[in-house]
């Protein structure tokens, strides 16, 4: 039945979004269920080989010698590893900003009153620099 309607188009995406959208004399969609299923079969990943990625990444990171990190920690170094890699940037040729640099080998960054609000914000303006190379 669906092929005695005529589509504006039929590329794949538009073709099943417009027969999800379609309505009928009757206000009804009698194609819907076939869209939904034909929708989520175009949003599966065809390969899992990036999240394989990630875990190995996860793994040489956290290996058993740093087997007591926690999740932030993980978290925090993978977020520069592939901050850097997608600036095509090293840890040998990236540039500390003067304000990192200068909390060096003070104790700012082990201050016991932070909150945890306060370490999640530090973290977030380290990676608005590092997404802003």
């Amino acid at each position: 039945i669906i092929h005695l309607v005529t589509w504006t188009d039929i590329a794949t995406e538009t073709f099943w979004s417009e027969v999800f959208n379609y309505t009928d004399s009757s206000g009804g969609n009698p194609f819907k269920d076939v869209a939904t299923f034909a929708i989520n079969l175009l949003i599966l990943p065809n390969s899992n080989a990036e999240v394989e990625r990630l875990f190995s990444s996860m793994n040489v990171v956290k290996n058993k010698m740093k087997n007591k990190m926690q999740l932030p920690m993980l978290s925090a170094i993978l977020a520069v590893k592939y901050g850097l890699k997608r600036h095509n940037k090293c840890c040998k040729n990236f540039k500390l900003p003067k304000d990192v640099t200068a909390k060096i080998g003070t104790m700012d960054s082990y201050d016991p009153t932070k909150t945890s609000e306060d370490v999640q914000s530090d973290f977030s303006n380290y990676n608005k620099v590092l997404f802003e190379l």
